[in-house]
């Protein structure tokens, strides 16, 4: 490392002057080992050449010098950085090059890299490099090419017509050529790519499921105060890897890119892995296309199968505060925008006061009781009356919040910054995100939105969007895997990316899912399972077959579990996930319009 910082520095005034200094500087007659630099040798035989020519292939000399001493510095860390990310590098070996690698990683950030630019990135670790290589190679390929497409174009103009003195056909010229340019780009944007395959029978992933959601249904709107429900090692991996299908899936299909807006930008992205970091995103406005924050939202959703009961927990500890400075590090809220790219509202809005439903009530009553009406929802903002229903519907929820969390000291209240004597008259006006938290009932408008909201939670958002929504959305997924094949199939599967995953906050891609599985409430179950299943195979059930059959209809019956068999389907009454049996064939076979 320090034979690549003496070439790079004792070679810069040869480079910045064809002139150099008369003498060498003595500091750098050595580096730091004790030994003769070949560069300060060379920089001494270009102080003594006069003839143009000899200084010119002195000064080639000693570039080449330079770039095969970076060279070898670059190969040598690159094998390293590639044996660690390999799982290749002892452990100790890896401790002793660890200073050694930090010096490096600092030099090479600072100079020039291989297109002359100074790139000023951090580079904190082996992958973090690997990343920054692949970009720099990948900008550079993409400027190549624009470079010559543009020379193209240009070349193309030039030689057709006359010449490009006719503006109107010179500029007709170049849109066509801009239309094939992207017509070119469209084509390697929009290529199709076969759709992934399921790695398991769905059937399976569905009874993994069942047995992550027994506790799951045991949560209620309350704040959870003992352990946490969380997935075993084994089923987590289940999950992720029908999660890994869902995103496949999405990212493959080019039905998707040309409904959401695919951009370029999206096509250079790097990829998202499960368990990695999401890019923070801003739901439902103008950040990016919608294809790319719905598939932040399913990178999210995946990374709650592993985090979620973390950061709850997290969140418990902290009061489920919404004040930022209080989640301090990589834990609660910063840990859920880290890992899903968002965060879970802990306020509740307790009036929408730009809600137009909402004005006409509240102008009505005033009109019936003789009181004055607003004219608009600004001026309802602003009144009085609404500062006085917004602190009368926070005020039971703030006391509620007390009495489940144990804040039972004024002292404990203030703290949470919910007691009703840190009210203030008028409410306050939220300047910025960060006020979020910090009062027990503050005012927001931004952005067309005029609203009030409480200091607490609702919890049935916090539960389901922490815990209940990933594993709702993937049992949505599998089971219309389990259910549908062909060209249904893939309406269906469009139909879940337009509506269980939604553009949304995370309060509301959980309200989202939840629609998403009423809707699907009558499909899926056992009853269901099995009409479809004959109905699939009419050329099974024919009525020769049905009038070969005895009283008990025991062919129909044998014939059925042979195609139900390990078939997962719900109850109709409980919504339990669970294997087909013969009792169950036997009483619809009996009664096709039985419930069970």
């Amino acid at each position: 490392n320090s034979f690549c910082t003496l070439l790079t520095f004792s070679l810069s005034p040869i480079m910045a002057s064809a002139n150099p200094p008369p003498h060498a500087a003595a500091a750098a007659d050595h580096d730091e080992s004790g030994m003769c630099s070949p560069v300060t040798s060379m920089e001494a035989e270009l102080e003594t050449t006069t003839e143009p020519a000899a200084r010119a292939r002195t000064e080639a000399a000693a570039r080449d010098e330079i770039e095969r001493a970076i060279a070898e510095e670059h190969e040598y860390w690159e094998r390293l950085s590639s044996g660690v990310l390999a799982a290749e590098v002892p452990a100790d070996q890896l401790a002793k090059v660890q200073e050694e690698w930090r010096d490096y990683a600092r030099d090479w950030a600072r100079f020039p890299g291989p297109d002359g630019k100074r790139d000023l990135n951090v580079i904190p670790d082996f992958k973090a490099l690997s990343k920054l290589r692949e970009e720099r190679a990948q900008r550079r390929v993409d400027a190549k090419q624009r470079r010559e497409r543009a020379a193209k174009m240009k070349l193309q103009a030039m030689q057709s017509g006359n010449g490009g003195n006719d503006k109107a056909a010179h500029r007709a010229r170049m849109n066509a050529l801009a239309a094939e340019r992207r017509k070119e780009e469209d084509a390697v944007m929009f290529k199709e790519v076969p759709p992934p395959t399921l790695p398991f029978d769905p059937n399976v992933g569905l009874a993994v499921l069942e047995v992550i959601e027994g506790p799951l249904r045991k949560v209620t709107d309350e704040i959870l105060m003992g352990e946490i429900p969380a997935i075993s090692a084994d089923d987590r991996q289940i999950c992720i890897q029908a999660y890994n299908h869902l995103v496949e899936s999405f990212v493959s299909s080019v039905a998707m890119r040309r409904k959401y807006g695919y951009t370029r930008q999206d096509h250079n992205a790097s990829p998202l892995t499960a368990g990695g970091d999401v890019p923070s995103y801003f739901a439902n406005v103008s950040d990016g296309s919608i294809y790319r924050r719905k598939l932040l939202s399913m990178a999210g959703l995946r990374n709650l199968i592993i985090y979620g009961p973390t950061i709850y927990e997290q969140l418990r500890d902290l009061q489920f505060s919404g004040d930022l400075s209080k989640h301090d590090g990589d834990c609660g809220l910063n840990l859920m925008r880290r890992v899903t790219g968002n965060v879970v509202d802990l306020d509740t809005t307790v009036l929408r006061c730009n809600d137009r439903a909402t004005l006409n009530a509240i102008n009505a009553l005033n009109k019936h009781k003789g009181d004055p009406t607003h004219s608009n929802s600004d001026a309802f903002g602003k009144s009085k009356q609404a500062n006085e229903i917004a602190v009368n519907c926070a005020l039971p929820l703030l006391e509620d919040f007390a009495k489940a969390m144990k804040l039972t000291t004024e002292a404990q209240r203030k703290a949470r910054c919910i007691d009703p004597s840190q009210l203030s008259t008028p409410l306050h006006v939220a300047q910025n995100n960060t006020d979020r938290g910090r009062y027990p009932v503050w005012h927001y408008v931004n952005a067309g939105q005029d609203s009030f909201h409480a200091n607490v939670p609702t919890m049935a958002d916090v539960n389901g969007a922490l815990l209940k929504a990933p594993v709702h959305c993937l049992r949505c997924w599998l089971q219309i895997h389990a259910l549908f094949s062909g060209e249904e199939l893939a309406k269906r599967v469009e139909d879940f990316f337009e509506h269980c995953v939604v553009d949304s906050c995370f309060n509301g891609k959980w309200k989202a899912i939840e629609e998403y599985v009423h809707k699907m409430a009558k499909e899926g179950t056992i009853v269901d399972v099995l009409q479809r299943t004959q109905m699939k195979h009419q050329s099974v059930f024919t009525a020769d077959f049905f009038d070969a059959d005895n009283d008990e209809q025991d062919n129909e019956v044998a014939e059925m579990l042979k195609l139900v068999r390990g078939v997962m389907a719900k109850e109709a009454k409980t919504g339990v996930m669970r294997e087909i049996t013969e009792a169950d064939v036997r009483a619809w076979v009996a009664d096709p319009a039985v419930e069970i």
